[in-house]
């Protein structure tokens, strides 16, 4: 199972958090290597997903 991946772009973010929705899914966080917007983050904790950025990381 995938429970970390890891995105270039926050619009490939938001295509697996809609891949998801209403699944069920080992996808636990995703990491995005570009800046985001809070909106996404919500929609992630909605699904029971954290999203971090790449920085956090560091």
């Amino acid at each position: 199972t995938i429970s970390t991946v890891i995105c270039d772009i926050a619009d490939k973010a938001r295509l697996i958090l809609d891949c998801v929705s209403g699944r069920k899914h080992s996808v636990t966080t995703i990491v995005i290597m570009e800046n985001f917007d809070s909106e996404l983050t919500v929609q992630a904790q909605q699904k029971g997903i954290e999203v971090l950025s790449l920085k956090e990381l560091e």
